[in-house]
């Protein structure tokens, strides 16, 4: 068994705590945080105990936690009736929600943007509702699984190194 400094374990705590508080409020993603708890792990703590494999696996659900919103945007706007534009605009409402209203920008953005393309492509205003609706469902739906990958990925980690 190697033993890893106490310090490490607090600095990989915290960080693991601020990743998943990452995905409630989005200001930093979620990723990073784990990312930089794994490599500071590897480098200060014990080098060579995570293997390629880990690495790799890792990549992939970074990966997966990164493309979850516009999945679920995607998936849940198409399920309340939108059109292809409609999902694209969620997508492109995620992107700049975020820029210019921070955290709550994840919600509204896709929300108002989905509901004025919904608008413009003559549906009516209950229809465009129920739409815009659905990127609330994408949001609450894609924090779920982000937060279900983080902790695979958390559990994984401390399995390898204890």
């Amino acid at each position: 068994m190697i033993v890893i400094p106490l310090y490490l374990w607090i600095i990989s705590g915290f960080l693991f705590l601020l990743g998943l508080l990452g995905t409630l409020i989005p200001i930093v993603p979620p990723i990073i945080p784990l990312w930089a708890a794994f490599i500071i792990f590897e480098f200060f703590g014990a080098p060579g105990v995570l293997p390629l494999f880990f690495w790799l696996g890792i990549l992939f659900l970074s990966l997966l936690i990164l493309a979850a919103d516009y999945f679920a945007n995607a998936y849940f706007v198409k399920r309340h009736g939108g059109s292809r534009l409609a999902m694209l605009g969620a997508a492109v409402g995620l992107i700049i929600g975020m820029i210019f209203l921070g955290p709550i920008g994840v919600l509204i953005g896709p929300f108002v943007l989905t509901i004025i393309i919904s608008l413009f492509e003559h549906k009516n205003g209950s229809e465009a509702l129920k739409i815009g609706l659905g990127t609330v469902s994408a949001f609450f739906s894609s924090f779920f699984v982000k937060i279900f990958l983080q902790l695979v990925m958390i559990i994984w980690f401390i399995f390898l190194v204890i």
